[in-house]
């Protein structure tokens, strides 16, 4: 594949897939073990979406 139409794709394989548990960087495979030109949908939803900012809960101290 050209270089131009892989302009997403970093961004996109930054994450680990949940489905086919690719590593950060690699390509998604499929349950025969090829790998997939497009990454899982639902790779691209953990790679797009931004994780909460945890709630800054402090225990109150004793006196």
């Amino acid at each position: 594949m050209p270089a131009h139409l892989r302009r997403g794709r970093p961004a996109q394989l930054a994450a680990e897939c949940p489905r086919s548990r690719a590593q950060p960087g690699a390509r998604c495979t499929s349950p025969r073990g090829r790998l997939l030109a497009d990454p899982h949908p639902s790779r691209l939803d953990t790679a797009t979406s931004k994780e909460p900012e945890s709630w800054p809960y402090h225990p109150p101290q004793p006196q």
